[in-house]
């Protein structure tokens, strides 16, 4: 009986040690993607104020942690075809941001570090991946189709338009709500409560 046991002991680690491998190079490539796009988004933003020498540090600092990316083996939950396009799409925005920017086109600049994001949640898409990042752009997305609305009187007398305005605000309810349960955010437990109201939460 013991002897029994201690195969399948082994047999368990033997089947459980290439996910734990699968989750940690997910998680190294996270986590390197995610320094690459601190210094991304610091870019963009001053790129949108006009201050072109912070951004073109930046930029300089973006490509530096952008090799500590392309210097990993890809994670396996994602398919090689699109990680490869992706990838090589990122490496020639990343050069042309760097040109037009010394080209004195900070608009064009800043359109290329936009699609480098754009590609990254494209990316991390395509294979189920969830950043807080993609969740609190998706939650920005569904809030402007529901302001949309702001913006015009509601014909409570149609019922489309009622109920297209409350499709609209189920959609940002349950997004906000997968956001702020997903990645434990920090909030009230009585908002908590509402929240596990709207989607299902994993045990």
């Amino acid at each position: 009986m013991l002897v029994r046991s201690v195969r399948l002991a082994i047999l368990a680690a033997a089947l459980l040690a290439p996910a734990a491998a699968r989750a940690d190079e997910l998680a190294d490539f996270n986590a390197a993607v995610e320094q690459a796009a601190t210094h991304n988004r610091a870019a963009i933003g001053y790129l949108r104020t006009g201050n072109v020498d912070l951004a073109g540090l930046e930029i300089d600092r973006l490509r530096q942690a952008w090799q500590s990316v392309t210097s990993r083996g890809k994670p396996g939950v994602f398919d090689r075809p699109l990680y490869v396009k992706a990838l090589t799409d990122i490496a020639m925005r990343l050069v042309t941001a760097d040109m037009l920017l010394n080209m004195g086109k900070p608009d064009n600049a800043r359109a290329s570090l936009v699609g480098v994001r754009d590609d990254l949640y494209e990316l991390r898409k395509s294979a189920g991946v969830p950043v807080l990042a993609d969740c609190v752009r998706d939650a920005g997305a569904a809030m402007d189709a529901l302001m949309a609305y702001d913006t015009r009187d509601v014909d409570f007398a149609k019922a489309a338009e009622t109920a297209d305005l409350a499709a609209k605000a189920d959609a940002y309810g349950k997004t906000l709500a997968g956001a702020i349960l997903g990645f434990e955010l920090d909030v009230p437990e009585a908002l908590l409560g509402e929240l596990r109201g709207l989607t299902p939460v994993s045990s």
